[in-house]
């Protein structure tokens, strides 16, 4: 299997799927790591929020502004 076709079947799922099992378990593991997450790994990571979290709103007011003096 030549390094082009090694790089495709990391980057594409159909064509990956299309490989005999002897040609995937040929495969070298995909130095980018695992791409797919679990449910609760994205849970954890989407938007660096956490349900658990406190959160403080600040609220400012701002009364009117007094019209200017011309000189």
């Amino acid at each position: 299997m030549s390094n082009d076709d090694i790089i495709r079947a990391w980057k594409d799922d159909d064509h990956r799927s299309e490989l005999s099992p002897e040609e995937q378990s040929k495969l070298p593991d995909n130095p980018a790591g695992e791409t797919e997450l679990s449910e609760e790994e994205l849970r954890q990571i989407q938007g660096g929020f956490n349900p658990g979290d406190v959160f403080t709103t600040l609220t400012i007011t701002i009364g009117p502004i007094a019209p200017r003096e011309h000189d």
